[in-house]
Protein backbone atom coordinates (compact mmCIF):
# COMPACT_ATOMS: atom_id res chain seq x y z
CA UNK A 1 0.00 0.00 0.00
CA UNK A 2 1.49 3.34 -1.04
CA UNK A 3 1.88 6.10 1.52
CA UNK A 4 0.11 9.23 0.39
CA UNK A 5 -1.53 12.33 1.78
CA UNK A 6 -5.20 12.94 1.06
CA UNK A 7 -7.63 15.63 2.07
CA UNK A 8 -9.18 13.15 4.47
CA UNK A 9 -6.05 12.16 6.41
CA UNK A 10 -4.57 15.68 6.54
CA UNK A 11 -4.98 17.06 10.08
CA UNK A 12 -5.88 20.80 10.27
CA UNK A 13 -3.11 23.14 11.44
CA UNK A 14 -4.98 24.40 14.54
CA UNK A 15 -5.38 20.84 15.81
CA UNK A 16 -1.66 20.11 16.09
CA UNK A 17 -0.37 23.67 16.40
CA UNK A 18 -0.22 23.67 20.23
CA UNK A 19 2.11 20.64 20.19
CA UNK A 20 4.56 22.06 17.66
CA UNK A 21 4.59 25.53 19.20
CA UNK A 22 5.12 24.08 22.70
CA UNK A 23 8.04 22.06 21.39
CA UNK A 24 9.73 24.93 19.58
CA UNK A 25 9.39 27.32 22.52
CA UNK A 26 10.69 24.64 24.90
CA UNK A 27 13.82 24.31 22.77
CA UNK A 28 14.68 27.90 23.72
CA UNK A 29 13.65 27.58 27.38
CA UNK A 30 16.05 24.67 28.06
CA UNK A 31 19.33 26.65 27.68
CA UNK A 32 17.81 29.52 29.69
CA UNK A 33 17.17 27.16 32.59
CA UNK A 34 20.65 25.65 32.21
CA UNK A 35 22.13 29.16 32.27
CA UNK A 36 20.27 30.01 35.46
CA UNK A 37 21.43 26.75 37.03
CA UNK A 38 24.95 26.78 35.59
CA UNK A 39 26.67 26.73 38.99
CA UNK A 40 24.80 23.59 40.01
CA UNK A 41 25.48 22.09 36.57
CA UNK A 42 29.21 22.75 36.87
CA UNK A 43 29.25 21.23 40.37
CA UNK A 44 27.43 18.09 39.24
CA UNK A 45 24.33 18.81 41.36
CA UNK A 46 21.98 17.33 38.78
CA UNK A 47 18.97 17.20 41.12
CA UNK A 48 18.97 20.97 41.54
CA UNK A 49 15.43 22.34 40.89
CA UNK A 50 16.52 24.35 37.83
CA UNK A 51 18.29 21.37 36.29
CA UNK A 52 15.35 19.05 36.97
CA UNK A 53 13.13 21.63 35.29
CA UNK A 54 15.53 21.81 32.32
CA UNK A 55 15.47 18.01 31.90
CA UNK A 56 11.68 17.94 32.01
CA UNK A 57 11.34 20.82 29.56
CA UNK A 58 13.65 18.87 27.23
CA UNK A 59 11.77 15.60 27.62
CA UNK A 60 8.19 16.84 27.94
CA UNK A 61 8.31 20.18 26.16
CA UNK A 62 10.77 19.57 23.35
CA UNK A 63 10.86 15.85 22.69
CA UNK A 64 7.41 14.61 23.71
CA UNK A 65 5.36 17.60 22.52
CA UNK A 66 6.87 17.37 19.02
CA UNK A 67 6.41 13.59 18.99
CA UNK A 68 2.77 13.73 20.09
CA UNK A 69 2.01 16.30 17.40
CA UNK A 70 3.87 14.47 14.63
CA UNK A 71 2.41 11.06 15.52
CA UNK A 72 -1.15 12.34 15.10
CA UNK A 73 -0.34 13.29 11.49
CA UNK A 74 2.03 10.46 10.69
CA UNK A 75 -0.20 7.58 11.84
CA UNK A 76 -3.14 8.49 9.54
CA UNK A 77 -0.74 8.87 6.60
CA UNK A 78 1.17 5.62 7.21
CA UNK A 79 -1.93 3.55 7.96
CA UNK A 80 -4.10 5.17 5.28
CA UNK A 81 -6.78 6.31 7.72
CA UNK A 82 -8.01 9.58 9.23
CA UNK A 83 -7.25 11.06 12.63
CA UNK A 84 -10.14 9.84 14.75
CA UNK A 85 -10.77 13.11 16.61
CA UNK A 86 -9.06 16.25 15.20
CA UNK A 87 -10.93 18.42 17.71
CA UNK A 88 -9.62 16.33 20.58
CA UNK A 89 -6.07 16.95 19.34
CA UNK A 90 -6.46 20.69 19.86
CA UNK A 91 -7.77 20.19 23.39
CA UNK A 92 -5.01 17.70 24.14
CA UNK A 93 -2.36 20.16 22.92
CA UNK A 94 -3.71 22.97 25.07
CA UNK A 95 -4.01 20.84 28.20
CA UNK A 96 -0.56 19.35 27.62
CA UNK A 97 1.08 22.75 27.10
CA UNK A 98 -0.47 24.16 30.28
CA UNK A 99 0.58 21.05 32.16
CA UNK A 100 4.21 21.29 31.00
CA UNK A 101 4.37 24.97 32.00
CA UNK A 102 2.83 24.29 35.41
CA UNK A 103 4.91 21.20 36.15
CA UNK A 104 8.28 22.59 35.12
CA UNK A 105 7.60 25.96 36.76
CA UNK A 106 6.72 24.14 39.96
CA UNK A 107 9.96 22.18 39.77
CA UNK A 108 12.09 25.25 39.11
CA UNK A 109 10.51 27.27 41.93
CA UNK A 110 9.59 24.41 44.33
CA UNK A 111 5.96 25.53 44.42
CA UNK A 112 3.56 22.64 45.16
CA UNK A 113 0.55 24.63 43.95
CA UNK A 114 2.00 24.41 40.43
CA UNK A 115 3.16 20.80 40.62
CA UNK A 116 -0.30 19.41 41.34
CA UNK A 117 -2.13 20.85 38.28
CA UNK A 118 0.83 19.90 36.11
CA UNK A 119 0.64 16.33 37.42
CA UNK A 120 -3.00 16.20 36.24
CA UNK A 121 -2.87 18.11 32.95
CA UNK A 122 0.17 16.38 31.40
CA UNK A 123 -1.27 12.84 31.75
CA UNK A 124 -4.67 14.09 30.53
CA UNK A 125 -3.10 15.49 27.35
CA UNK A 126 -1.10 12.31 26.74
CA UNK A 127 -4.07 10.00 27.31
CA UNK A 128 -6.20 11.94 24.82
CA UNK A 129 -3.45 11.60 22.21
CA UNK A 130 -3.10 7.88 22.92
CA UNK A 131 -6.83 7.39 22.33
CA UNK A 132 -6.65 9.48 19.16
CA UNK A 133 -3.67 7.57 17.75
CA UNK A 134 -4.98 4.19 18.86
CA UNK A 135 -8.35 4.73 17.15
CA UNK A 136 -6.64 6.02 14.00
CA UNK A 137 -4.77 2.78 13.25
CA UNK A 138 -6.03 -0.11 11.17
CA UNK A 139 -4.67 -3.51 10.18
CA UNK A 140 -2.65 -2.26 7.24
CA UNK A 141 -0.63 -4.47 4.91
CA UNK A 142 1.79 -1.69 4.04
CA UNK A 143 5.44 -2.38 4.75
CA UNK A 144 5.94 0.85 6.67
CA UNK A 145 2.90 0.17 8.84
CA UNK A 146 4.02 -3.38 9.65
CA UNK A 147 7.52 -2.20 10.44
CA UNK A 148 6.73 0.65 12.80
CA UNK A 149 3.55 -0.65 14.47
CA UNK A 150 5.38 -2.61 17.24
CA UNK A 151 7.63 0.38 17.95
CA UNK A 152 4.69 2.82 18.03
CA UNK A 153 2.58 0.63 20.30
CA UNK A 154 5.54 0.03 22.62
CA UNK A 155 6.38 3.73 22.71
CA UNK A 156 2.78 4.66 23.51
CA UNK A 157 2.68 2.16 26.36
CA UNK A 158 5.95 3.50 27.76
CA UNK A 159 4.90 7.15 27.53
CA UNK A 160 1.69 6.35 29.40
CA UNK A 161 3.66 4.60 32.16
CA UNK A 162 6.14 7.47 32.21
CA UNK A 163 3.60 10.24 32.72
CA UNK A 164 1.65 8.25 35.31
CA UNK A 165 4.82 7.55 37.31
CA UNK A 166 5.91 11.17 36.85
CA UNK A 167 2.53 12.42 38.07
CA UNK A 168 2.88 10.24 41.16
CA UNK A 169 6.34 11.69 41.84
CA UNK A 170 5.14 15.26 41.28
CA UNK A 171 2.30 14.77 43.76
CA UNK A 172 4.81 13.20 46.13
CA UNK A 173 6.99 16.33 45.95
CA UNK A 174 3.99 18.35 47.02
CA UNK A 175 2.35 15.99 49.54
CA UNK A 176 4.92 13.28 50.32
CA UNK A 177 2.30 10.58 49.82
CA UNK A 178 4.62 7.91 48.39
CA UNK A 179 6.86 7.75 51.43
CA UNK A 180 9.71 5.27 50.94
CA UNK A 181 8.10 3.94 47.77
CA UNK A 182 9.38 6.92 45.78
CA UNK A 183 12.75 5.13 45.58
CA UNK A 184 11.11 2.45 43.40
CA UNK A 185 8.93 4.80 41.35
CA UNK A 186 11.75 7.23 40.46
CA UNK A 187 14.05 4.76 38.60
CA UNK A 188 10.99 3.26 36.90
CA UNK A 189 9.97 6.75 35.70
CA UNK A 190 13.43 7.49 34.35
CA UNK A 191 13.89 4.10 32.72
CA UNK A 192 10.56 3.81 30.91
CA UNK A 193 10.72 7.48 29.92
CA UNK A 194 14.21 7.81 28.51
CA UNK A 195 14.93 4.26 27.37
CA UNK A 196 11.40 3.03 26.66
CA UNK A 197 9.50 6.00 25.27
CA UNK A 198 12.33 7.78 23.47
CA UNK A 199 14.27 4.65 22.57
CA UNK A 200 11.27 3.09 20.87
CA UNK A 201 10.14 6.36 19.34
CA UNK A 202 13.45 7.65 17.92
CA UNK A 203 14.68 4.33 16.55
CA UNK A 204 11.31 2.93 15.46
CA UNK A 205 10.08 6.04 13.66
CA UNK A 206 13.49 6.52 12.04
CA UNK A 207 13.04 3.17 10.29
CA UNK A 208 10.16 4.85 8.46
CA UNK A 209 11.24 8.48 8.16
CA UNK A 210 14.76 7.86 6.83
CA UNK A 211 13.62 6.15 3.61
CA UNK A 212 10.46 8.27 3.43
CA UNK A 213 12.55 11.47 3.36
CA UNK A 214 15.02 9.90 0.90
CA UNK A 215 17.87 9.82 3.44
CA UNK A 216 18.35 6.06 2.98
CA UNK A 217 17.36 3.80 0.04
CA UNK A 218 13.63 3.10 -0.07
CA UNK A 219 13.99 -0.41 -1.47
CA UNK A 220 16.39 -1.70 1.20
CA UNK A 221 14.45 -3.56 3.90
CA UNK A 222 15.90 -3.53 7.44
CA UNK A 223 16.93 -6.97 8.69
CA UNK A 224 17.33 -6.38 12.40
CA UNK A 225 14.44 -4.09 13.35
CA UNK A 226 12.64 -6.78 15.37
CA UNK A 227 15.84 -7.64 17.23
CA UNK A 228 16.35 -3.94 17.98
CA UNK A 229 12.83 -3.90 19.41
CA UNK A 230 13.52 -6.94 21.63
CA UNK A 231 16.85 -5.53 22.84
CA UNK A 232 15.21 -2.23 23.81
CA UNK A 233 12.49 -4.02 25.76
CA UNK A 234 15.12 -6.20 27.43
CA UNK A 235 17.20 -3.17 28.36
CA UNK A 236 14.23 -1.40 29.91
CA UNK A 237 13.25 -4.42 32.02
CA UNK A 238 16.84 -5.17 33.04
CA UNK A 239 17.52 -1.56 34.01
CA UNK A 240 14.49 -1.29 36.25
CA UNK A 241 14.98 -4.71 37.88
CA UNK A 242 18.57 -3.77 38.69
CA UNK A 243 17.29 -0.83 40.75
CA UNK A 244 14.97 -3.02 42.83
CA UNK A 245 17.89 -4.63 44.63
CA UNK A 246 18.99 -8.19 45.30
CA UNK A 247 18.94 -10.56 43.54
CA UNK A 248 18.70 -8.38 40.41
CA UNK A 249 21.62 -6.02 40.87
CA UNK A 250 23.76 -7.88 38.35
CA UNK A 251 21.37 -6.82 35.59
CA UNK A 252 22.79 -3.31 35.94
CA UNK A 253 25.79 -4.57 33.94
CA UNK A 254 23.63 -6.33 31.34
CA UNK A 255 21.21 -3.49 30.56
CA UNK A 256 23.82 -1.09 29.06
CA UNK A 257 25.04 -3.89 26.78
CA UNK A 258 21.48 -4.52 25.55
CA UNK A 259 20.93 -0.83 24.83
CA UNK A 260 24.33 -0.49 23.15
CA UNK A 261 23.58 -3.53 20.98
CA UNK A 262 20.22 -2.07 19.95
CA UNK A 263 21.82 1.25 19.05
CA UNK A 264 24.66 -0.48 17.22
CA UNK A 265 22.35 -2.62 15.08
CA UNK A 266 20.16 0.37 14.27
CA UNK A 267 23.13 2.56 13.32
CA UNK A 268 24.63 -0.19 11.17
CA UNK A 269 21.37 -0.75 9.29
CA UNK A 270 20.96 2.98 8.64
CA UNK A 271 24.60 3.63 7.71
CA UNK A 272 23.50 4.62 4.18
CA UNK A 273 22.54 7.94 5.79
CA UNK A 274 26.24 8.83 5.58
CA UNK A 275 26.64 7.99 1.90
CA UNK A 276 28.10 10.84 -0.15
CA UNK A 277 25.61 13.08 -1.92
CA UNK A 278 25.90 16.12 -4.21
CA UNK A 279 26.09 19.54 -2.50
CA UNK A 280 22.64 20.50 -3.76
CA UNK A 281 21.23 17.47 -1.93
CA UNK A 282 22.64 18.60 1.41
CA UNK A 283 19.64 19.95 3.33
CA UNK A 284 19.84 20.83 7.06
CA UNK A 285 17.73 17.73 7.67
CA UNK A 286 20.59 15.53 6.48
CA UNK A 287 23.13 17.12 8.80
CA UNK A 288 20.80 17.23 11.81
CA UNK A 289 19.96 13.54 11.46
CA UNK A 290 23.58 12.58 10.79
CA UNK A 291 24.61 14.41 13.97
CA UNK A 292 21.84 12.69 15.92
CA UNK A 293 23.21 9.32 14.76
CA UNK A 294 26.75 10.29 15.70
CA UNK A 295 25.59 11.24 19.19
CA UNK A 296 23.76 7.92 19.45
CA UNK A 297 27.03 6.19 18.51
CA UNK A 298 28.78 8.08 21.34
CA UNK A 299 25.98 7.03 23.67
CA UNK A 300 26.38 3.38 22.65
CA UNK A 301 30.12 3.58 23.33
CA UNK A 302 29.62 5.16 26.74
CA UNK A 303 27.08 2.49 27.65
CA UNK A 304 29.48 -0.31 26.71
CA UNK A 305 32.28 1.17 28.77
CA UNK A 306 29.96 1.85 31.70
CA UNK A 307 28.93 -1.81 31.73
CA UNK A 308 32.58 -2.64 32.48
CA UNK A 309 33.02 0.19 34.95
CA UNK A 310 35.53 1.85 32.61
CA UNK A 311 35.84 4.62 30.11
CA UNK A 312 34.47 8.12 29.69
CA UNK A 313 32.39 9.83 32.38
CA UNK A 314 28.72 8.87 32.58
CA UNK A 315 27.80 12.54 32.21
CA UNK A 316 28.54 11.91 28.53
CA UNK A 317 25.62 9.47 28.42
CA UNK A 318 23.23 12.21 29.46
CA UNK A 319 24.97 14.77 27.27
CA UNK A 320 24.99 12.55 24.19
CA UNK A 321 21.40 11.43 24.72
CA UNK A 322 19.54 14.46 26.10
CA UNK A 323 21.97 17.04 24.74
CA UNK A 324 22.85 15.44 21.40
CA UNK A 325 20.56 12.69 20.09
CA UNK A 326 17.27 14.10 21.35
CA UNK A 327 17.79 17.77 20.41
CA UNK A 328 19.12 16.90 16.95
CA UNK A 329 16.70 14.19 15.80
CA UNK A 330 13.46 16.22 16.16
CA UNK A 331 14.70 19.36 14.39
CA UNK A 332 16.15 17.26 11.60
CA UNK A 333 12.78 15.61 11.07
CA UNK A 334 10.93 18.91 11.57
CA UNK A 335 12.81 20.51 8.67
CA UNK A 336 10.89 18.01 6.53
CA UNK A 337 7.76 17.39 8.61
CA UNK A 338 6.75 21.04 9.07
CA UNK A 339 7.11 22.02 5.38
CA UNK A 340 5.22 18.84 4.45
CA UNK A 341 2.46 19.48 6.99
CA UNK A 342 2.11 23.25 6.55
CA UNK A 343 2.39 23.19 2.75
CA UNK A 344 -0.36 20.59 2.35
CA UNK A 345 -2.64 22.51 4.73
CA UNK A 346 -2.12 25.93 3.14
CA UNK A 347 -1.41 25.21 -0.52
CA UNK A 348 -3.36 22.03 -1.32
CA UNK A 349 -4.25 22.04 -5.02
CA UNK A 350 -2.45 25.38 -5.58
CA UNK A 351 1.02 24.09 -6.43
CA UNK A 352 1.10 25.78 -9.87
CA UNK A 353 -0.15 29.17 -8.70
CA UNK A 354 2.34 32.09 -8.76
CA UNK A 355 4.01 32.72 -5.43
CA UNK A 356 3.32 29.28 -3.96
CA UNK A 357 6.61 28.04 -2.46
CA UNK A 358 8.13 24.61 -2.97
CA UNK A 359 8.76 22.32 0.02
CA UNK A 360 12.44 23.25 0.07
CA UNK A 361 11.58 26.96 0.23
CA UNK A 362 9.30 26.59 3.25
CA UNK A 363 12.29 26.68 5.63
CA UNK A 364 14.94 29.39 5.26
CA UNK A 365 18.16 27.40 4.83
CA UNK A 366 20.56 30.16 5.93
CA UNK A 367 19.14 30.47 9.47
CA UNK A 368 18.73 26.69 9.58
CA UNK A 369 22.46 26.16 9.03
CA UNK A 370 23.39 28.93 11.48
CA UNK A 371 21.14 27.54 14.21
CA UNK A 372 22.49 24.04 13.64
CA UNK A 373 26.13 25.17 13.85
CA UNK A 374 25.71 27.30 16.98
CA UNK A 375 23.56 24.81 18.84
CA UNK A 376 25.85 21.91 18.00
CA UNK A 377 28.93 23.90 19.03
CA UNK A 378 27.27 24.45 22.40
CA UNK A 379 26.47 20.75 22.83
CA UNK A 380 30.01 19.63 21.94
CA UNK A 381 31.46 22.32 24.18
CA UNK A 382 29.37 21.16 27.13
CA UNK A 383 30.37 17.53 26.55
CA UNK A 384 33.98 18.65 26.86
CA UNK A 385 33.52 21.21 29.63
CA UNK A 386 31.36 19.20 32.05
CA UNK A 387 33.87 16.41 32.81
CA UNK A 388 36.94 18.67 32.60
CA UNK A 389 35.72 21.58 34.74
CA UNK A 390 36.00 24.24 32.01
CA UNK A 391 33.71 27.32 32.31
CA UNK A 392 30.24 26.63 30.94
CA UNK A 393 28.97 30.15 30.26
CA UNK A 394 30.23 30.46 26.67
CA UNK A 395 28.91 27.07 25.59
CA UNK A 396 25.53 27.72 27.20
CA UNK A 397 25.37 31.02 25.31
CA UNK A 398 26.03 29.18 22.03
CA UNK A 399 23.34 26.68 22.94
CA UNK A 400 20.83 29.47 23.61
CA UNK A 401 21.54 31.51 20.49
CA UNK A 402 21.53 28.40 18.29
CA UNK A 403 18.20 27.26 19.72
CA UNK A 404 16.69 30.74 19.30
CA UNK A 405 17.74 30.99 15.64
CA UNK A 406 16.64 27.45 14.73
CA UNK A 407 13.35 27.59 16.66
CA UNK A 408 12.42 31.02 15.28
CA UNK A 409 13.11 29.75 11.76
CA UNK A 410 10.86 26.71 12.18
CA UNK A 411 8.21 28.73 13.96
CA UNK A 412 8.24 31.07 10.96
CA UNK A 413 7.55 28.07 8.73
CA UNK A 414 4.55 27.12 10.84
CA UNK A 415 3.14 30.66 10.93
CA UNK A 416 3.82 31.70 7.32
Amino acid sequence: MAIRVTRENLVPLPSLGPFFITGLLSWVVVPILLWLGREALAAGLYRHPLLLAAVHVTVLGWGTAIALGALQQMVPVVFGTELAHPGWARWAGGLYALGVVALTSGMATLRPELLLPGAVLVPCGVIIVLINVGQSQEASEGRAARRIRPFVLSALLYVLLTVLAGAALAVNLALGWLGERWALVFPFHVTVGLAGWFGMLVLGIAYHLLPFFGLTPKKVEPRWDRLVLILLHGGVVATWLSTVGAPWGWLGRVAPVLFAAALGLFLWETRALFASRPPEKMHPTVTYVRLAHLYLAVLAGVLLFSARGLGPPLVWAGGAGLGGGLPHAPPGDLHRILPFYVWHNKYWGRGKEPGVPAFREMVAEGPAWIGLALHNAGVIGLLIALPTGLPLAGYLALLLVGAMVAAANLLGTFLR
